[in-house]
């Protein structure tokens, strides 16, 4: 199955050396990661993809969303991987077990032998859930998805002709947040569309629709992505300072 071919993979990559468990636990997981994106997000994003754009076409009307739960699934999981969103989750419970084994007279050096075991690492819970997640099992991630869909709407954006959205490894841009909630998403699929999550409250009741804008909007949300992102900033131009 997929845990003995991965354990297989990693095992020769120690080529007959025993790896400190947690380092085991971070190949592992990053094989699990890339086997999830590569046979089941990244094959099925272009498909998704190009019914977005072609769920637009040329009308203004209320935008339905194909596949939407996959587009969900594939933003969250995007995002947990590059900003660690669960560990905002997790960390503090791996933090009452230290406070636990410490109350009950394990040693600071006893504590950091079981970190390194993976019991009180972050990695193998991350890793877990894409592991689950790439066998079927999307408990944890649908907690994610189904809150998502229930708090926000889908824009979708295109640009004038003589402009285009600038990209960055990173997906999503927040560019909006009201008592720590991300109100308003950017989520560039190409240089001439942009995927808008508003939530339902800025919404006022409205379905997600699709939008022309402006060059300045365009700026506008370049500028946000330019400026919220440490990763590379991708443009199909070699004049990028003419899209911000």
């Amino acid at each position: 199955g997929a845990v003995q071919m991965c354990l297989l993979r990693a095992g020769k990559l120690y080529s007959g050396r025993k790896p400190p468990a947690l380092s085991l636990l971070f190949l592992l997981g990053k094989i699990i990661e890339e086997d999830y994106f590569a046979n089941y997000l990244e094959n099925n994003w272009s498909t998704t993809r190009n019914g977005l754009i072609r769920a637009a076409g040329n009308n203004m009307d209320d935008y339905y969303v194909p596949d939407k739960m996959f587009l969900l699934e594939f933003v969250i999981v995007q995002n947990l991987r590059l900003n660690n969103v669960m560990k905002k989750d997790i960390m503090p419970i791996l933090s009452i077990f230290a406070n636990c084994f410490g109350a009950m007279g394990f040693k600071e050096s006893e504590l950091e032998t079981i970190k390194e075991n993976g019991v009180l690492a972050f990695e193998p819970y991350f890793y877990g859930v894409l592991l689950d997640a790439a066998r079927g099992n999307r408990g944890v991630i649908s907690k994610y998805v189904n809150n998502m869909n229930q708090s926000y709407i889908v824009d979708f954006l295109r640009v004038p002709a003589d402009m285009q959205f600038i990209t960055s490894t990173a997906p999503c841009v927040v560019s909006k947040e009201i008592a720590g909630f991300k109100a308003e998403i950017y989520f560039p699929i190409s240089s001439l569309f942009c995927i808008r999550f508003l939530a339902r409250n800025l919404a006022q009741n409205r379905d997600g629709k699709v939008f022309d804008i402006s060059n300045e909007k365009v700026r506008q949300i370049n500028n946000i992505i330019a400026s919220k992102t440490d990763n590379i900033v991708v443009s199909q131009s070699e004049y990028i300072s003419n899209f911000i």
